[in-house]
């Protein structure tokens, strides 16, 4: 190579690294403007030390336009994104969402999702943790059976839908998604039969649940959780719990390491034995209180 042809080369790689940098300097601006705009309409903003906006909290999402989501897709490193209030997010505005590549961590109350929606979301390749308060009311069509779309995310850990309408057809759907470690799905309709899906996870360290004083979920759930022996923490509420009916079957569990049964009915005698059981393991327990426990044992009543 001459020394003309060397030096054009030279200038060529130059002007592409001047390029490269004032894109990079125009998007750094941009997430700066955009963070501006953001905190002056009340929301929550989190900027790096180069302006990369890397944090978002909607206080209130409810009146989020296309517009605002087509904005917030073409954005380039952002790792947190929560939406508070009442989210009205469809199925064409989470395709914006899953444009995030960067993306680990996504929180949102409520929108109008479909099972289809979730497809879009198995496209953000980095997403830690996914949580969806009150799920399927605005959408009475959603079961959950969309859930299987999240196996795309290769570093899911936990997954959050408490408050959903969502039942067992969630928990079955999710059994295809084996990265996960953690599962919230209390105030759910799931019932004990549904919680036999969680055995299909290989990696299941937590699972929350709590079926509101219905008694969706009693002894036989309990017993089925017993038969998952990666289980480190079970938070099992608003229930009537035995220790010959399922509490017994804890003692199986050789990594458990916190049992939690807030607003559950366990009587003075058992406890005392479950915990003599559980030597190593941190249990926490409160009672209802007398309406929770009355409504509990009429539906108990109902049943036999």
């Amino acid at each position: 190579m001459n020394s003309r042809c060397a030096h054009n080369g030279g200038t060529i790689r130059s002007a592409a690294l001047v390029v490269l940098f004032l894109c990079a300097g125009a998007t750094r601006a941009d997430d700066r403007a955009y963070a501006d705009a953001l905190k002056a309409a009340g929301h929550s903003v989190k900027l790096e030390k180069d302006g990369t906006l890397s944090a978002i909290t909607f206080a209130k999402s409810e009146k989020l336009t296309n517009a605002d989501f087509e904005q917030l897709g073409a954005l380039k490193g952002l790792t947190r994104l929560t939406f508070y209030g009442d989210c009205k997010m469809t199925d064409a505005q989470a395709a914006h969402v899953g444009k995030l590549a960067t993306l680990e961590e996504l929180a949102i109350n409520g929108t109008a999702l479909s099972d289809d929606g979730f497809k879009e979301f198995a496209k953000l390749k980095n997403l830690r943790s996914l949580t969806i308060w009150h799920l399927g009311w605005q959408n009475k069509a959603l079961t959950g059976k969309g859930f299987s779309a999240l196996a795309e995310c290769p570093r899911l850990e936990r997954f959050n839908f408490a408050g959903s309408t969502v039942g067992d057809d969630g928990l079955k759907a999710l059994a295809a998604v084996k990265t996960l470690t953690e599962v919230v799905c209390y105030h759910t309709r799931i019932t004990d039969d549904g919680l036999k899906h969680l055995k299909s996870l290989p990696r299941l360290k937590a699972v929350n649940v709590g079926p509101q004083f219905s008694m969706r979920l009693g002894e036989p759930g309990l017993a089925t959780l017993a038969e998952i022996p990666t289980l480190e923490r079970i938070t099992y509420d608003e229930t009537v719990l035995t220790r010959a009916g399922s509490l017994d079957r804890l003692k199986a569990l050789k990594n458990l390491k916190e049992l939690v049964l807030n607003k559950t009915e366990v009587s003075a005698a058992d406890l005392a034995a479950l915990k003599a059981d559980l030597p190593g393991v941190a249990v926490r327990h409160a009672p209802p209180d007398e309406k929770m426990l009355d409504q509990m044992r009429k539906i108990l009543d109902k049943k036999k």
